[in-house]
């Protein structure tokens, strides 16, 4: 995923881009993103200012759940099939920002997690074709007992929508939820089954839900999901609650050092260590390699939808990669670089003056094009990815000022 961030989790519903890593760009159709949070606060406020304690709290829980990332399994790790981006992926820093599980979980989601004293959460999904798809979700309760209390409510809200509960290893705490020959949203022709596993462990509350045209196979791939998914978070340390408003997701001081974005901020920004930028990758593999070779110490993401031309939000998203040198840099952008060349058909290269050993590229038609670019200076290597603008691929007149404004302030 060459550095990816910049998209597949960064806008759920105007544009998935690649995340730090994720080297594929997915166009969206140019709307408004969730704001996620009722909150007024955002937790990603500007590099110079000062945060409220509101805020403060705010991105402790979203670099909570940045840091939960590295510990939920991505179900095209498992199955390599399951390869389409779907959602809900991503962060869920606030209760409200459930909604977006409409159709997953029952549509008392919402009051059911509050009532265990819901604080954070990460989700992936992936889909196999139209007709299957896997969720694997960790969110952090207040403790063991309101974890239980959320799983209950959630499992009986969908008892009554006439679901078949059954229990998951023996523990009264967690719920196999099926729905059988139910209606298909994806395709409202045809029928679907589902199966849900709710187990929580300590404060943890892990969820994976499997849809299928046949039940054996959403029985088969929800169990084995779910015994990953309970293998992982053992290793995950929680934050105490106390402690999240000072929790430090950018070690290496990396967020002074982006350029400003105009626009709504998505919930992915912020720092990651490698285990948690992972869970970004479009190609773990390769990037586990790479990264770890080059010592990357923090990789951080800035990105954000902004109203523009024809009253479509455009996309920006940039990543930072803090790694041991220059020249562990270089390679980075290189590596990075040839990844995308093999992947994407049909670019075209773009010329982009004033940085030296930047390469850019681009592609897509008006309202969907995508542009993005790699450079470095020092021990940093950039991505820059813009996405959603209906002018021609080709124009490099923004990019190239955005691109000039990053690599000046490194």
């Amino acid at each position: 995923m060459t550095s990816r961030l910049l998209g597949c989790f960064a806008v759920a519903a105007a544009v998935a881009l690649s995340v730090g890593g994720c080297t594929k760009v997915i166009a969206g159709k140019g709307e408004a993103a969730p704001t996620g949070s009722a909150s007024s606060a955002t937790p990603t406020p500007t590099a110079t200012e000062e945060p409220t304690p509101e805020v403060k709290l705010l991105r402790g829980k979203l670099r909570e759940a940045h840091r939960l990332a590295g510990y939920v399994v991505r179900p095209d790790t498992v199955y390599g099939q399951y390869e389409g981006f779907c959602n809900p992926s991503g962060s869920f820093y606030s209760v409200d920002q459930l909604s977006s599980f409409l159709g997953v979980f029952p549509e008392n989601a919402k009051p059911a997690m509050a009532a265990g004293g819901y604080i954070t959460g990460y989700t992936q999904c992936r889909s196999a074709g139209q007709d299957r798809s896997l969720i694997v979700g960790a969110f952090i309760m207040k403790d063991n007992p309101n974890c239980a209390k959320s799983v209950k409510l959630l499992a009986t809200a969908l008892k009554n929508k006439g679901a078949k509960l059954g229990g998951y290893g023996g523990d009264i705490n967690s719920y196999t939820v099926e729905l059988a020959n139910q209606k298909d949203y994806n395709n409202p022709a045809k029928r679907t089954n589902t199966v849900q596993r709710l187990v929580c462990r300590g404060s943890v509350l892990n969820y994976v839900w499997s849809r299928s045209p046949d039940m054996p196979t959403a029985r088969t791939t929800d169990a084995r999901m779910m015994l990953g998914q309970l293998s992982v978070i053992s290793k995950f340390e929680q934050t105490p609650l106390t402690g999240l408003p000072d929790l430090d997701d950018d070690p290496e001081q990396l967020r002074p050092k982006h350029s400003a974005l105009e626009g709504t901020y998505v919930a992915e920004n912020g720092g990651y260590n490698l285990q948690s930028y992972l869970a970004m990758a479009e190609d773990v593999g390769f990037e586990k390699t790479l990264l770890e070779k080059d010592g990357l110490s923090e990789y951080f993401f800035f990105g954000s939808n902004h109203k523009e031309e024809d009253d479509r939000y455009v996309y920006r998203g940039i990543g930072l990669y803090k790694v041991r040198d220059e020249a562990a840099a270089r390679d980075v952008v290189t590596e990075f670089s040839n990844l995308d060349k093999r992947i994407h058909q049909g670019i075209k290269i773009l010329t982009v003056d004033g940085v030296p050993g930047i390469f850019c590229f681009g592609y897509g038609d008006n309202g969907t094009i995508v542009q993005r670019c790699f450079f470095s200076k020092g021990s940093i290597a950039v991505q820059i990815d813009v996405a959603n603008a209906t002018r021609q691929y080709t124009d490099v007149t923004k990019l190239t000022k955005l691109v000039q404004d990053q690599y000046g302030r490194l």
